[in-house]
């Protein structure tokens, strides 16, 4: 794989981090709509890591979902409840961030960003067995 591509894994896959720290700051400062936007592109950043190793790269949200989905979920590359997770936090930051009468709850909040930490989890962990990621990088 071309060095310029692993780079861009390795930054995207940093940004994924980032958007877990922030969400964690904001779910415990209370702000639940930010919480699940920065929850939410935490895994899309992870995602569209992913799809890069296949060289696919998508401008919108729901192509990156159509071809996580296409390319790593019905293949079983990686598992089915990733996919609901990553469906069910795109709907969330969608509902968050354009509907103004949405107020979630800190539970949602919660399980959300307890879902991008196992999503970017598990996305590391493939491409470390896939030779996409350094074994030694614990986290980017």
């Amino acid at each position: 794989m071309d060095e310029g591509i692993r780079e861009e894994i390795r930054l995207l896959l940093n940004r994924s981090h980032e958007d877990i720290e922030a969400a964690e700051l904001l779910v415990n400062g209370g702000k639940y709509r930010a919480a699940l936007s920065r929850a939410y592109y935490a895994m899309f950043y992870a995602v569209t890591a992913l799809l890069l190793t296949q060289n696919i790269r998508r401008k919108r949200h729901s192509g990156v979902r159509a071809a996580f989905h296409q390319r790593f979920i019905k293949p079983q590359r990686i598992e089915a409840e990733y996919g609901r997770m990553y469906n069910q936090a795109l709907g969330d930051r969608e509902s968050s961030d354009y509907e103004l009468l949405f107020t979630p709850m800190s539970e949602r909040a919660f399980m959300r960003l307890s879902d991008a930490k196992r999503l970017v989890a598990r996305v590391e962990s493939y491409l470390r067995e896939e030779g996409f990621l350094e074994e030694s990088n614990e986290q980017c």
